[in-house]
């Protein structure tokens, strides 16, 4: 189990990067507020959003190309095993 120092740093990382994220698609048009406490995509919000979609299936699809579903599991557990050997310490 992480310490909550741990949780609240990555807490305060997500927010941080969601309201910047926010501002940012309110500046550039993306996004609007109809009220305080909502947001809602705008016609151009949709359209990037789309755009960004599509991007990131061909990322995936490129990344995976000639790799069997089994051999993709495998290589995720590897990484996913590495990085908690990592975090709790075992690679210093």
């Amino acid at each position: 189990m992480k310490p909550i120092d741990y949780w609240l740093n990555r807490t305060d990382l997500a927010l941080t990067t969601t309201m910047n994220t926010v501002a940012a698609a309110l500046a550039v048009g993306w996004a609007v507020r109809p009220a305080t406490e909502y947001l809602a995509l705008t016609e151009d919000g949709h359209a990037h959003l789309a755009r960004v979609g599509e991007r990131v299936a061909a990322f995936r699809e490129a990344s995976a190309a000639g790799i069997s579903p089994e051999e993709y599991r495998a290589a995720v557990g590897v990484l996913e095993q590495m990085t908690l050997n990592l975090e709790s310490g075992r690679g210093h």
